[in-house]
């Protein structure tokens, strides 16, 4: 096995975690022992967020030189990729690091250089590692769209997988990702009973006992398939795989979402990612792939 060229340190950052492990993209197999996951506090200092992203590289990587390593980040957005530098600001996360070369910043404290770290769009990630492991493996046009703490989308077409970009789309009075993501499940939350809840997996245990826990994912069903239906007519894919946080409550909107796009005509499989994380990391890790 050739080091340099056969293991990829793939990482995935989210707007709530970081995720990251050691892939040997011959096998095309995480290493035993390297996945790590860990929370973020993506409302912290620059300092802050960078050591603890770095040190949770490290705790993958163990005791291999990173500097001999290729690492293959996936990021949402907004992000220049191939520069390194973070746009994101105003979504809640990551506002520290506004106009910020992320790239240059890790090769500083991995002791590496940035011409071995290669970053890319999280759905992108997201969608090009179902491609290599998971659902998609033979599909020949897909989309896909991540439903976490913002909204992500991807395109698979002609062999290449781009990023759809969708989240600022126009939609209803405002864009997208104002309502397909967990933000607007905890503002819709807060409107409706004046009380805060953690995270979606809280709303998702609320559901049986909650009437208006059942009217929000009603609305977010409803969301979800204008959006989905929007995508299709534009791309026109064989098949839809959703993943993201949201989709652990999967059950609670999955069934009438397929029923609702049946009506309009519509009837493309649509596939939750059983990879979680996983499919991020080998998507990442993807991006030092020779084709």
């Amino acid at each position: 096995m050739d080091l340099q060229r056969d293991i990829v340190l793939g990482i995935y950052i989210s707007g709530s975690h970081i995720t990251s492990a050691l892939v040997d993209t011959v096998s095309n197999e995480i290493l035993d022992k390297t996945y790590y996951r860990t929370k973020i506090n993506s409302w912290g200092s620059r300092d802050h967020i960078i050591t603890s992203w770095c040190d949770a590289i490290k705790k993958t990587a163990g005791a291999a030189d990173l500097g001999k390593i290729n690492i293959g980040i996936a990021m949402p957005g907004q992000f220049d990729y191939e520069n390194g530098v973070c746009y994101i600001r105003g979504n809640k996360k990551y506002d520290a690091l506004y106009g910020i070369n992320i790239k240059e910043l890790l090769a500083q404290e991995l002791k590496t250089s940035p011409d071995r770290i290669r970053m890319l769009n999280d759905a992108a990630a997201f969608l090009q590692g179902e491609l290599r492991a998971g659902v998609v493996k033979n599909a020949v046009k897909a989309i896909a769209l991540t439903l976490g703490t913002g909204l992500g989308s991807a395109v698979y077409s002609g062999g290449t997988v781009r990023d759809a970009e969708l989240w600022d789309s126009p939609f209803l009075d405002s864009k997208a990702e104002n309502y397909i993501s967990t933000k607007w499940f905890m503002g819709r939350y807060f409107e409706s009973t004046g009380m805060n809840v953690v995270n979606i997996k809280a709303l998702n245990n609320l559901y049986s006992q909650s009437a208006t826990v059942k009217l929000i994912f009603k609305d977010f069903t409803t969301n979800l398939g204008i959006l989905i239906r929007q995508f299709v007519e534009m791309e026109q894919p064989e098949l839809i795989i959703l993943g993201g946080d949201i989709t652990i409550a999967s059950s609670k909107f999955l069934p009438d979402l397929k029923k609702n796009l049946q009506l309009e005509g519509i009837d493309i499989p649509i596939h939750v990612s059983s990879m979680g994380d996983r499919a991020l990391i080998f998507g990442a890790s993807s991006s030092w792939i020779v084709k």
